[in-house]
């Protein structure tokens, strides 16, 4: 009987590892340029931040027939720009090695882009024979730091607002 148990035990944890890697494959998101896919944390004030996503068919027996795919981009907790939902058939967007990529940047970023700390979130899940896997979720955090002209030009006019405000106090004191 307990030979039994463990066989049933190793039967039950092999499937679920079996099913484990089945469905999770390997992927990548983070935050870059367009068209790259070296890791970037910080943008400048004129630059265009680009989420990349990727899924590596290879990761999937048997590869997968469609994609769910959603961006969401943050800033301060809460949403700036519309929510980003693809269902695309895998075919779609594949590289030349047959894997899945997407490149992109939120819509109409110089209108809300801000200086400050930003969040992008990836949400995904993959039609394999007719079955959707759970939802992957992951993260990306960056960085828009103004450009250094504007730094510069803030620091002179709040030099500039400390020495006219000195003077006046000096003259109101005399």
């Amino acid at each position: 009987m307990k030979k039994l148990k463990t066989y049933i035990f190793v039967i039950f944890g092999l499937l679920f590892l079996a099913n484990s890697a089945w469905a999770a494959g390997q992927w990548d998101f983070k935050t870059t340029d367009d068209n790259d896919r070296t890791l970037r944390t910080e943008f400048g004030w004129d630059d265009t931040p680009f989420a990349y996503f990727f899924v590596d068919k290879d990761k999937f027996l048997p590869q997968p027939t469609e994609l769910d795919f959603k961006l969401t981009w943050l800033y301060d907790g809460e949403e700036q720009s519309m929510e980003r939902f693809y269902h695309l058939s895998w075919d779609n967007n594949l590289g030349s090695a047959g894997n899945f990529r997407i490149w992109e940047a939120p819509g109409q970023w110089d209108s809300i882009k801000q200086v400050g700390d930003w969040q992008v979130r990836a949400a995904w899940s993959a039609n394999i024979d007719g079955e959707w896997t759970s939802n992957y979720i992951r993260t990306a955090d960056f960085t828009v730091t103004p450009e250094p002209i504007s730094a510069v030009l803030f620091l002179l006019g709040g030099a500039g607002m400390a020495v006219l405000r000195k003077s006046r106090n000096k003259a109101h004191c005399s």
